[in-house]
């Protein structure tokens, strides 16, 4: 992790509207800053309400959670920190949508 990426990537979590979710989006899937980006994500969810930046980060956060592996869990821990990711899991869990390691 590069500290000055990591800031970068952090800024664009403080901006609001879907533009900023949809440069990060990309970056969720860089290994040098995906752990910034995924909490970037989250910070355009919480607090954001029902606004199409916020609608967008949590499909987005949805998405990566479902792929599974170290960017995955980190974003179900980021769904789980936000009302609306943890009504989402919720309904996952349900379906039995859940990736495996996920469950273990």
């Amino acid at each position: 992790d590069e500290p000055g990426l990591d800031a970068a990537v952090a800024t664009l979590g403080k901006l609001t509207g879907p533009h900023a979710v949809d440069a990060l989006i990309p970056l969720a899937a860089d290994p040098a800053v995906a752990g910034a980006a995924v909490d970037a994500l989250a910070a355009q969810v919480v607090g954001r309400g029902e606004s199409e930046g916020a609608k967008k980060a949590l499909a987005a956060l949805e998405a990566l959670f479902a792929k599974g592996g170290e960017s995955g869990l980190r974003a179900g821990l980021a769904l789980a920190g936000t009302r609306a990711g943890t009504v989402r899991l919720l309904e996952l869990k349900e379906k039995g949508a859940f990736p495996p390691d996920a469950l273990a």
